[in-house]
């Protein structure tokens, strides 16, 4: 079992947020202590879902029942005890510790950067790791998590000064204890670092996008996938993965997205995959495509147009070459034209549109095509002129031309009415004989005429 710490303060006008006092009044400072809580623990629920670990709140002022009542009837609220900040903060780290946990990640909630991605981060990184710390940029730190207590972490620390984390670090290297460190966030202590609290306010109102991805031994790509994927403000990422046999799960797992298993098939793996999140967007990416910089605005705003029903981003390839190039531009144009983008150009579009749809037909192939076709008579299907990055493995293996043929094969055969088990059979094996597709194309075709 993991046990997650949120540590905080009662909201009482004129004891918390004192700095911030003289900018926001004693009743203001108590209600951003308030907010920020919040927004704490509405990160912390994102990170625990479907995890079963325990969630605990520390905290110091007031009484168990009106923390629940600000935060949650369901929480498990504990008054925090220690002499200081150090003592308290070790209390907290023990109190998990013993009662039987693996591992023990205590979190602040002066950073409003917290999201459940880092939170799931610092649990996978103390699988390997005794210790992991989240610096804040005032020297201090927002999270810091254990797998084994270490008082010694808590002792003669200079609290409030900007020496806090290098202290903490020269007491892990004095115990020969391994620790590793997050991503640096701003604090809110001061009138000037308001502006990182009203901004992170700006971005909850925001729809939140659900971005899926289905994986199958995707570990050469995954880190690079789901690097971009995370930048996104506002949004949840899951990995879903269809029985992997080499290290893509744990790859995944360590960059702080949640990681489901399904059975096999992109389909069955992106309806799985839809199910498990709760966001208004849902994004479905490739686990070999990089998203553009800046995704998450361009996604939201694509949306915003009331007549657009989905939408996509414009095909490139991590192959620059021309022949690469002339491929890129056929799929862009088609995808315009038709309305017919591919799945590997990240097609997103609102919840309730997919639900509509029916979701992704659980087919062997061209589950894409289907699903965009079904979506089409909703409203506009938009090609963004923003890039995506995909690979270009498949080309490389079979040459961009052959590779070409059998994708345009394949799409004749399907809208010829080929069985998708033989379409996806000849597909897969890169069945290099057009005579071959001729004849199972013609077959296709005459077979579905005579049934008519």
């Amino acid at each position: 079992m993991k046990t997650l710490v949120i540590f905080t303060r009662f909201p009482e006008p004129g004891k918390v947020k004192s700095r911030l006092m003289s900018a926001l009044g004693d009743q203001g400072a108590a209600d951003l202590q308030m907010e920020m809580t919040r927004h704490a623990v509405m990160e912390a629920r994102s990170a625990m879902k479907g995890e079963g670990w325990a969630l605990e709140v520390h905290f110091e002022g007031g009484d168990e029942h009106r923390m629940q009542e600000l935060y949650g009837d369901d929480l498990n609220c504990i008054r925090q005890r220690g002499r200081d900040l150090g003592e308290r903060m070790h209390s907290a780290i023990r109190y998990a510790l013993r009662s039987g946990t693996d591992a023990a990640v205590l979190l602040g909630t002066d950073c409003p950067g917290i999201s459940g991605a880092l939170i799931r981060k610092a649990f996978s990184v103390l699988d390997d790791t005794d210790c992991v710390i989240g610096p804040a940029i005032d020297g201090g730190y927002y999270l810091i998590g254990m797998r084994r207590d270490m008082p010694e972490v808590f002792e003669a620390v200079p609290w409030g000064t900007n020496a806090v984390l290098g202290r903490t670090i020269d007491v892990l290297k004095r115990l020969s204890m391994s620790w590793a460190l997050l991503d640096e966030l701003s604090d809110v202590d001061r009138p000037e670092d308001l502006h990182v609290w009203e901004e992170t306010r700006k971005t909850s109102g925001e729809p939140m996008i659900s971005v899926v991805i289905p994986v199958l031994n995707e570990g050469h790509h995954i880190g690079k996938t789901l690097g971009k994927a995370l930048k996104g403000r506002n949004v949840e990422v899951v990995v879903v993965d269809g029985g992997s046999m080499d290290d893509t799960f744990f790859q995944a797992a360590r960059t702080g997205a949640r990681v489901v298993t399904s059975g096999r098939g992109r389909a069955v793996q992106m309806n799985r995959g839809a199910e498990e999140t709760s966001g208004d967007i849902l994004l479905f990416v490739h686990g070999d495509t990089m998203l553009p910089d800046g995704y998450d605005n361009l996604v939201r705003a694509a949306l915003a147009d009331g007549q657009a029903a989905a939408g996509a981003f414009s095909l490139s390839f991590d192959n620059s070459g021309p022949g690469m190039k002339v491929i890129a531009f056929g799929a862009n144009l088609r995808s315009r034209i038709l309305g017919l983008p591919y799945g590997d150009q990240a097609i997103f579009l609102k919840r309730g549109t997919f639900r509509e749809a029916g979701g992704f037909q659980e087919v062997p192939i061209m589950e894409d095509i289907a699903f965009m076709r079904s979506v089409k008579g909703r409203g506009k299907i938009l090609v963004l002129a923003e890039h995506v990055i995909t690979s270009g493995r498949r080309y490389s293996t079979l040459g961009p031309f052959r590779t070409w043929v059998l994708n345009q094969l394949a799409l004749a055969g399907y809208f010829l009415g080929m069985p998708l088990e033989d379409l996806a059979d000849l597909y897969r094996h890169g069945e290099p004989s057009p005579g071959t597709w001729a004849r199972r194309i013609v077959k296709a075709f005459r077979d579905r005429r005579s049934m008519a």
